[in-house]
């Protein structure tokens, strides 16, 4: 958030970046139900991240070691089907988050859009 009379970098305020609105309905949509994983982050911040942090050329390989509900990996599937791109991810996660958000989210967006 801005300070008064300082001039930030960057300034993240659009209504895409909202966790609650592109984020939690997100997984609401694609899995039924919200409770699957709690405040995962918008798919459109997490793909200008990406952009930001160079993975924005065409055959990036994104590596996420905390992967929770999977967005980045969404977010990199996204991103090819845009500009049918060739960038590769790896996801690590632990536990039950795996079988329960992060295999079904990525098949899911892998063969749909929607």
């Amino acid at each position: 958030r801005p300070n008064d009379g300082v001039q930030p970098l960057s300034f993240w305020a659009d209504a895409k970046y909202s966790a609650t609105e592109h984020g939690t309905a997100l997984i609401k949509k694609m899995f039924g139900t919200s409770s699957v994983f709690s405040y995962p982050k918008s798919i459109y911040a997490v793909e200008d991240c990406l952009k930001v942090a160079g993975a924005d050329k065409i055959g990036s390989l994104v590596i996420d070691y905390f992967a929770g509900s999977a967005t980045t990996g969404h977010a990199v599937l996204n991103l090819n089907r845009k500009d049918k791109g060739k960038r590769k991810f790896v996801l690590v996660e632990q536990g039950q988050y795996f079988d329960q958000v992060n295999k079904p989210r990525v098949l899911k967006a892998a063969f749909s859009s929607q």
